[in-house]
């Protein structure tokens, strides 16, 4: 364990507004040198029906920002911002819509308990936004409609650098940082299959092509799974190219929790035998991990996804330096709460895990970390958290070096690779 030099700078932060709650960041760097990130912003809290995409740029490597521009802001909550540089001015950007209602007898993905998650929300966000919310929910067919209409994964092009947006496109699956670009400029989209806009809960971890910037795309494969987890237990991926043509991919794992399960109804309809509810919390792995998994074929195939050793953070972004070196960020959520990374210098081999770039959060809501590499070989990461206990999340990032390799703090996979 290593605690990294690291310059910490705010991107914006409004920690006693209203909708002053920003979360679940990418950062993406343009072909002119400017800076871009996106992250679900202007909303109440970590969980509310105000979010939003919203964009910041920076034309001096993330010294100084523009204000927030708001690009998304449907009837349902817009959630975790994928951003990524198709070249030129071409920018695409991912998210979700999401659907909460708490109105007893109404949609909701939040609680079965909705006594108490209504008593929570008035106790965090005052009596006025529970009455927000409960108009916003009213009345129950046009509240019904929208959510047939909205709730989803999505996509945008913007082809001038990310001042005018084209139409949304619903994606197959989802991601919180979207996809990677490839060496034939084709997108890769590695993600949670979205199971016909029904939510993220059942799918498998499947990868998407887009030969045209993310406006169709295709399946490629699945990735397998250990026979003791769940597809419950999988979620955010990310993946990226190495020199060698081999896609390298890291899943988010964790522990699946009938009774935190958001939709009590969809859980008894689950039917987990006996075998199944123990394997949802397999003690052989922690409640948060990584699991990782390769392909040599473009993403048709996919070797059994497997666990990292000791890197107990989530979820993952994953970024080639020009060393060779892969630098995947995480967050930390357990005590001390921050932002953690680990690096390979052997194309996922072996990794150096568990590099501290902050420890001082005040809370488990914080990071989502995403990087760029700066002209002087330096990494720009940008994640969210609280500045101090008892605020909203603010957009913060860090700007730190490449440490140097240290082999003695190596972990290889738990299973024999192939390769």
């Amino acid at each position: 364990m290593q605690q990294l030099e690291a310059k910490h700078e705010i991107i914006c932060s409004m920690p006693y507004e209203r909708f002053g709650y920003f979360g679940w960041p990418t950062v993406a760097g343009m072909p002119d040198g400017t800076l871009v990130v996106g992250t679900s912003g202007l909303r109440a809290g970590h969980i509310c029906p105000w979010g939003k995409t919203v964009l910041f740029f920076s034309r001096n490597n993330g010294k100084t920002w523009s204000s927030p521009k708001t690009i998304n802001d449907s009837p349902l909550d817009d959630r975790d911002c994928g951003l990524i540089s198709l070249g030129g001015k071409k920018l695409l950007v991912t998210w979700f819509s999401a659907a909460y209602c708490i109105i007893p007898g109404r949609m909701t993905e939040v609680t079965p308990d909705l006594d108490m998650w209504r008593h929570d929300w008035e106790e965090m966000y005052g009596a006025e936004a529970l009455k927000d919310l409960d108009e916003m929910c009213c009345p129950r067919h046009v509240y019904e409609k929208t959510v047939e209409k909205w709730q989803n994964a999505w996509c945008r092009l913007s082809q001038d650098g990310g001042n005018n947006w084209g139409d949304l496109v619903a994606t197959p699956v989802n991601a919180p940082h979207g996809p990677a670009v490839l060496a034939d400029d084709s997108l890769l989209y590695l993600g949670k299959n979205w199971n016909n806009g029904n939510g993220q809960h059942s799918g498998m971890i499947e990868a998407h092509s887009s030969n045209d910037d993310g406006q169709t795309w295709q399946y490629k494969g699945t990735v397998p799974i250990p026979d003791d987890t769940l597809k419950y237990n999988f979620y955010e991926a990310h993946v990226v190219e190495l020199p060698s043509g081999k896609l390298l991919g890291m899943l988010r794992y964790q522990h699946f929790k009938l009774a935190n399960f958001p939709e009590a109804e969809k859980v008894k309809q689950l039917n987990l035998s006996e075998r199944d509810q123990e394997l949802s919390c397999n003690p052989r792995y922690p409640e948060l991990g990584l699991f990782q998994t390769e392909s040599n074929d473009g993403g048709k195939t996919w070797t059994e996804a497997r666990y990292v050793d000791n890197a107990n953070g989530v979820p993952p972004h994953l970024m080639l330096h020009s060393s060779g070196a892969v630098i995947c960020t995480y967050s930390y959520r357990s005590k001390p709460y921050g932002i953690r990374l680990m690096i390979s210098r052997d194309e996922g081999r072996t990794w150096q895990t568990d590099y501290i770039l902050r420890s001082d959060g005040a809370s488990r809501d914080l990071g989502y970390p995403s990087s760029v590499e700066l002209p002087d070989g330096k990494i720009f990461t940008v994640y969210y958290q609280q500045i101090a206990e008892g605020e909203k999340c603010s957009l913060l990032s860090s700007y730190w070096e490449l440490p140097i390799e240290n082999k003695t703090a190596t972990h290889q996979l738990t299973a024999e690779k192939a390769f």
